[in-house]
């Protein structure tokens, strides 16, 4: 079979080019053709120049009186609502001309839900009888939203007929399944699927090199939607396979490795045996975490160690500071240290970057 692979176009106030790794569509390249299958990737926020202006949609425009289009500098993230790609109609003339057997669109956040609606909604005018199948992180949080059966969606023609739950490795062999079967709205869950191995995938773009070694978390944060994406284990890449995938890779291509994980920290020794790895590919190569690290499982001696493996910065995913909210959240032990932490960090040389959420469910304006 023909299969093309789209990453549709984004709408969103900033983003982070080298983070856009778009992992999952990487593993299910590697598993069609595994299987026989032919694999064309249409990766729309990754090739576009720029983004375009585009007006806040409804549920975003009581925004508009907080956005200041003048700011300027680099922390200037909020100025506007942009698409970085091209819109829905081009996107579907695009997947057309590859003449595909099936589409297979990857979400890669519910964020993105309407976005990638907007381009099976076309899809279905395009093509009407090739098979539209979703997945990944979006439709994994929400999978009845894609597929018209949610309240928010009830009775709307999405233009999808099956949403697939879960990571690239669990799913990859009911997607194909569900294609070859033609057009029949369903849900593939893990369940389903089977349990699979951790598989490599990277991309290197502008000297970051974007991986990821594990998959899920050990923690059950509520504002989390790991659990849902990921299941409820946590497992880990081969290191040894890991090694060898990393070393097809020119090092003098590689000026940083960022690791999207998680919980990177959930397991130390299998950490300290990567970060070896990493270190021997190229001793004076940069990791990074832009993901964020889990300051439960940071302590001195851990960012001592860090900072030897190769890490700058620190990013730290705090989530909020009240223990009442954190408590709530039910994410502990993410406070008592932090600020021992910032400050040797701070004295070996390291930044420190602390993300916060906005917006939780104990949060209030004080």
């Amino acid at each position: 079979m023909r299969f093309t692979i789209v990453v549709p176009s984004i709408t969103d106030f900033y983003f982070t080019r080298h983070r856009h790794s778009s992992l999952g569509v990487r593993i299910l390249v590697d598993v069609l053709h595994e299987r026989g299958c032919r694999a064309t990737v249409l990766d729309f926020p990754a090739a576009a120049k720029r983004p375009s202006p585009v007006p806040l949609p409804a549920p975003l425009r009581h925004l508009d009186d907080f956005l200041d289009r003048r700011e300027c500098g680099p922390l200037s993230f909020f100025r506007g609502y942009r698409r970085l790609g091209p819109p829905a109609s081009e996107q579907a003339a695009r997947v057309a001309s590859t003449r595909p057997d099936a589409v297979l669109v990857g979400s890669f956040a519910f964020a993105y839900a309407d976005d990638a609606l907007a381009l099976t909604s076309a899809l279905r005018t395009r093509l009407p009888h090739t098979p539209v199948i979703v997945g990944g992180a979006g439709p994994s949080v929400h999978p009845r939203y894609y597929l018209g059966d949610a309240d928010e969606s009830a009775g709307v023609d999405t233009g999808v007929d099956t949403v697939a739950v879960g990571p690239a490795e669990t799913t990859a062999s009911a997607v194909v399944a569900a294609a070859e079967q033609g057009k029949s709205a369903r849900l593939i869950e893990p369940s389903e699927a089977g349990p699979g191995p951790v598989r490599f995938a990277a991309t290197l773009r502008r000297g970051v090199l974007t991986t990821s070694v594990s998959r899920g978390c050990p923690r059950r944060c509520r504002f989390c939607s790991v659990g849902l994406t990921h299941g409820d284990d946590y497992s880990q890449i081969d290191p040894k396979y890991f090694a060898d995938r990393l070393e097809r890779f020119d090092p003098a291509a590689v000026d940083s490795v960022n690791l999207e994980d998680d919980n990177l920290l959930a397991d130390r020794e299998f950490f300290a045996e990567i970060a070896a790895i990493i270190r021997r590919f190229k001793p004076e190569v940069e990791i990074r975490a832009e993901n964020g690290l889990d300051p439960g499982y940071l302590d001195l001696e851990m960012v001592e160690r860090l900072r030897r493996w190769g890490f700058r910065t620190l990013n730290l995913a705090m989530g909020a500071h009240d223990p009442r909210v954190l408590a709530g959240e039910k994410r502990h032990r993410v406070t008592e240290s932090l600020p021992a932490i910032v400050e040797a960090a701070t004295r070996i040389g390291m930044g420190v970057t602390v993300y916060w959420i906005c917006g939780l469910a104990s949060d209030t304006v004080d």
